[in-house]
């Protein structure tokens, strides 16, 4: 990372770090607990670094666990998400926002094609994000990129090949029976419920 990024990527994490502070003590007066015991200052500080946007990116921070992230993942994924937004919206490149962004307007309705628009990205780059978001557990239907039948064919010869999986292998190992989309959606049901299990 060049050294301007890191400042400004240093800067972001300091920044929100003490609002992640504040959320915690809010948090704790209205139940009635000491702070700590909502998040270590340390976990904040991990969260601040990685700026965690769904469950399944906060349980990769150190001292959530799924307790805690039953109790507290809404309210401070929300913090997340509101503050990655903000910036945005401030014109400052936020890394790890192009996800969200895209999440939040499909979330809105707003078909690929028009997503893609908004954004200055290709469709395909559109459905990666969301196939991203569906892996970390957000919830889309993926039915309209891959059916049941693919799913189960494309899962079943994944064992076939190292990851991180190459789709144009996949792509080409079924003789382009299947879209890069399908594809793409099926690896990421995959991953989803490998996370699930894990939980």
């Amino acid at each position: 990372m060049h050294k301007d990024n890191q400042t400004v990527h240093n800067s972001f994490a300091t920044n929100f770090f003490d609002r992640l502070i504040a959320l915690r003590r809010t948090i704790g007066q209205k139940q009635g607990i000491p702070p700590y015991l909502i998040f270590s200052d340390a976990t904040l500080e991990q969260m601040a670094q990685k700026r965690p946007v769904t469950d399944a990116d906060l349980l990769y921070i150190s001292g959530v666990g799924e307790r805690k992230l039953q109790l507290y993942g809404d309210a401070f994924i929300g913090a997340v998400r509101e503050f990655v937004r903000k910036k945005v919206q401030d014109g400052q490149h936020v890394p790890g926002s192009t996800f969200l962004l895209t999440w939040d307007l499909f979330k809105a309705g707003r078909p690929i094609h028009e997503i893609a628009r908004i954004r200055e990205i290709s469709p395909v780059t559109v459905v990666s994000h969301l196939a991203i978001m569906y892996e970390r557990g957000e919830s889309v239907e993926i039915s309209e990129w891959v059916s049941l039948e693919a799913l189960d064919l494309i899962q079943g010869a994944l064992s076939l090949f190292a990851e991180p999986y190459q789709l144009k292998e996949i792509y080409e190992h079924f003789q382009q029976q299947f879209s890069y989309e399908a594809i793409r959606f099926a690896i990421a049901d995959a991953k989803r419920k490998e996370w699930q299990q894990r939980r």
